[in-house]
């Protein structure tokens, strides 16, 4: 085997190595969102609340999530018929869990 060749071998095992050891720690998270429940039992995505990890992601589904101001439009920018104020029920989704090792 050519010098060449063996050094090219081994930047490219380095990057891959350095790639599947860049985001390897394991921890378990999950997009959220905020939702409410309509009168008819639909549902509606009033926002994003984006990737929570871990003892953040276990907080925010045993805690809820606390706004500060009355919420107008869902997740699309669509007008909501009933405005959701601060205290009104809402509730939080969060997607399938999956670890950050997978990428």
């Amino acid at each position: 085997m050519s010098k060449k060749l063996f050094t090219i071998k081994n930047v490219l095992l380095a990057f891959g190595l350095a790639f599947m050891t860049s985001c390897s720690d394991g921890e378990t998270c999950a997009d959220c969102h905020l939702v409410v429940v309509n009168s008819d039992q639909s549902e509606t995505e009033l926002m994003e609340l984006g990737e929570y990890c871990e003892d953040a992601l276990h907080n925010l589904e045993d805690e809820g999530y606390s706004y500060q101001d009355t919420i107008f439009v869902d997740s699309e920018g669509n007008t909501l018929q009933n405005p959701v104020a601060p205290g009104d029920a809402v509730q939080v989704h969060c997607g399938e869990e999956h670890d950050h090792d997978d990428h």
